[in-house]
């Protein structure tokens, strides 16, 4: 049983298993949900344990078989620091967080967040890419990624001089994505795709939304007032007091008002961008 540090520093257990071919595939690793379930379910290292694929995609742990486990294992105990940067862990509901955002782990998750399809979709920064310009190159926030010239990347491994170039031409077509998908980008809690393109239409640029978040976490009544569900087209969609109090409390933070500082700088843009449809005979102008 291993622990990993996901992009928002959540703790997540996983089970390492020997090889079985499940639907098609070779699964050596399963999901363990979290903690609560692992010790609902009593896993051990040493059991033996039922596995399916959720969505028949997603390996996990399914149950036990109590019978075929070793002799005098111990219960799976939660780990007390993070397992990347040892910095004491912090419960919140049901889950463990790593509350340290410099450690490695949690950068790494983010900028392979903020590099995917559903994010800002940079063309050439696969995991292993991000990896590099973690380890070798230094980077550590998402604004840094747009700093990155071709002759620093055709020195990574697996990286020619045309691999860099089309790199760096992809950084230069996503500073262009618009800022609903910036802020899905940025791995913000209860901010996905929906929420992200939600307050992008309703304050339509960075600057009035970091605005608004400094009078929200000021206790701004009228502020607040916007959040309420029942202000009808001068709220903001689907947004409940308690998922504002954690969003705006993040967007005001100091590492991500520096992070949108540096974005700036780099020329990405921070305003909605609309996006065009295309017409189609026959249908365009019918509801």
């Amino acid at each position: 049983i291993v622990v990993q540090v996901g992009k928002s520093g959540k703790l997540t257990p996983v089970a390492e298993l020997e090889p079985v071919t499940l639907a098609g595939t070779t699964v050596s690793r399963a999901s363990l949900h979290n903690f609560v379930e692992l010790e609902r379910k009593d896993v051990r290292v040493g059991d033996l344990v039922r596995v399916e694929k959720a969505g028949e995609i997603i390996p996990q742990v399914v149950s036990v078989d109590n019978g075929a486990g070793p002799a005098g294992t111990e219960p799976f105990r939660r780990p007390e620091r993070c397992p990347t940067c040892d910095t004491p862990t912090l419960a919140e509901e049901i889950f463990l967080y790593c509350p340290n955002p410099s450690c490695p782990d949690q950068v790494r998750e983010r900028l392979k967040h903020f590099a995917g399809r559903s994010a800002m979709d940079i063309d050439g920064l696969g995991e292993s890419t991000v990896d590099q310009v973690v380890e070798r190159l230094g980077v550590r926030s998402p604004e840094q990624l747009f700093g990155l010239e071709a002759d620093q990347l055709a020195g990574l491994e697996r990286m020619g001089k045309k691999s860099a170039q089309n790199l760096v031409a992809g950084l230069e077509r996503a500073k262009h994505r618009g800022l609903s998908r910036v802020l899905v980008g940025l791995a913000i809690r209860h901010v996905g795709t929906a929420m992200a393109e939600d307050l992008a239409r309703h304050f339509g640029s960075a600057d009035a939304l970091l605005a608004f978040a400094a009078r929200y976490a000021a206790g701004d009544a009228e502020a607040i007032a916007t959040v309420a569900p029942d202000k009808g087209s001068g709220a903001i969609e689907g947004m409940a007091r308690k998922t504002a109090d954690a969003i705006f409390s993040e967007l005001d933070s100091a590492a991500i008002r520096a992070v949108f500082a540096g974005l700036a700088r780099a020329g990405v843009v921070l305003d909605a961008v609309l996006a065009v449809t295309k017409q189609v005979d026959g249908v365009a102008g019918k509801t």
